[in-house]
């Protein structure tokens, strides 16, 4: 029962903070910030030959990331102000910044049982890290957004042959679930 209410407190706690989660801004210089908050990023200072190469992938990403981000979105974002705000989406104009969350943590809590809890206390990152154990849970609970839906055109609109190549076959039939009472799985 104690573990009960301490766990209940700590909710409540969660429902109390501000938002965690980024977003996007215009800078005194006139760019468009996005800010995205994420469970763990890799650490610079960490020397292991694993989470060097994590942190190379990472420095890759950031210094291509506004390339990739005007060539997919940015004759959709800049055709639909009202849903994107007005900010302008050339790759010479967009910063991306991530930042660690940096929530409540409790100890003696599972490792599992910290997201859970920022996300029913509305304050999760943008980017967290979803094993297979715990996916079914965050599915059932409607706490995972499905990435197939037409509207958002993120799968909807890859070329299979870009699908199968971040895909692998034999991933499939774990990234596509259905929640319960639902007729169709999402990815």
């Amino acid at each position: 029962m104690k573990k009960f209410l301490f766990f209940c407190f700590i909710i409540y706690l969660f429902s109390c903070l501000p938002s965690f989660g980024g977003g996007v801004e215009l800078t005194a210089e006139g760019k468009t910030k996005i800010t995205v908050v994420c469970w763990g990023l890799p650490d610079a200072t960490k020397t292991g030959a694993a989470a060097r190469a994590d942190y190379a992938v990472f420095e890759a990403f950031l210094e291509r990331f506004p390339s990739i981000f005007e060539k997919k979105y940015r004759a959709k974002y800049a055709a639909n102000p009202d849903k994107y705000g007005h900010f302008s989406w050339r790759k010479e104009d967009l910063e991306v910044e991530f930042k660690r969350y940096s929530g409540i943590t409790v100890q003696g809590m599972s490792q599992d049982t910290g997201p859970l809890m920022a996300i029913a206390g509305g304050v999760s990152p943008d980017v967290l890290s979803v094993n297979f154990r715990q996916s079914d849970t965050y599915i059932q609970e409607g706490f995972l957004y499905p990435l197939d839906k037409p509207e958002d055109g993120y799968f909807s609109n890859m070329k299979q042959d870009e699908f199968d190549f971040i895909v692998h076959p034999k991933i499939l039939p774990v990234m596509k679930r259905k929640m319960i009472g639902e007729k169709k799985a999402h990815i």
